[in-house]
């Protein structure tokens, strides 16, 4: 009896018939997380990609505006914005025109001309644009620079892959093309 006992144990420790199937059931829960992994990380920065040139599209209509800009072409740059970015949840633009004064401080200063945030965020000051100064290109007295900065928030397609929801923030910084000022108007 001992002897049929090990025999059969031997025999089915030596078939192999549905090892395929119990291999594709331990190998596919982790072929079809690095798929999505992968898919997951190709559209984080398809999203980020396509961000960026959102902003510089904004940020080149900006700057070549003759006219005077008002908070409703603002607005309505940033439902293009949105709308180039496969409208996302939390969309909103900055648009900041900064000017060199030579004389102020001890060294010179950039300040604020004007500046208007979209969705009730709050505009640039004098204060908060000198986190921004390693950023600014240098410029002659009475040059101007439009500061266009974005917004949006990203959420992953699938959070198995561990990627957490992100705000992507991006910012340009040109000069106007055609006249050496953009100008602004609150109305």
């Amino acid at each position: 009896m001992k002897h049929s006992s090990l025999s059969g144990v031997l025999r089915f420790l030596r078939d192999s018939r549905g090892s395929v199937a119990i291999e594709t059931l331990i190998i596919l829960p982790f072929v079809l997380w690095a798929y999505l992994g992968t898919y997951q990380f190709y559209d984080a920065f398809g999203t980020k990609t396509r961000n960026l040139r959102a902003t510089y599209t904004i940020a080149d209509l900006i700057s070549r505006q003759t006219q005077t800009v008002t908070p409703a072409y603002i607005d309505g740059l940033t439902s293009l914005y949105s709308y180039l970015d496969h409208n996302p949840p939390g969309v909103w633009a900055r648009v900041t025109c900064v000017s060199w004064d030579p004389n102020a401080g001890t060294s010179g200063m950039y300040y604020v001309m004007w500046s208007y945030a979209t969705n009730s965020n709050p505009a640039l000051d004098d204060t908060t644009l000198q986190s921004y100064v390693p950023r600014l290109p240098t410029i002659a007295q009475g040059d101007t620079l439009i500061v266009v900065e974005t917004h949006m928030i990203y959420h992953p397609i699938a959070r198995l892959v561990g990627m957490p929801t992100l705000t992507l923030n991006q910012v340009v910084i040109t000069r106007p093309r055609i006249s050496p000022q953009v100008a602004f108007s609150s109305s």
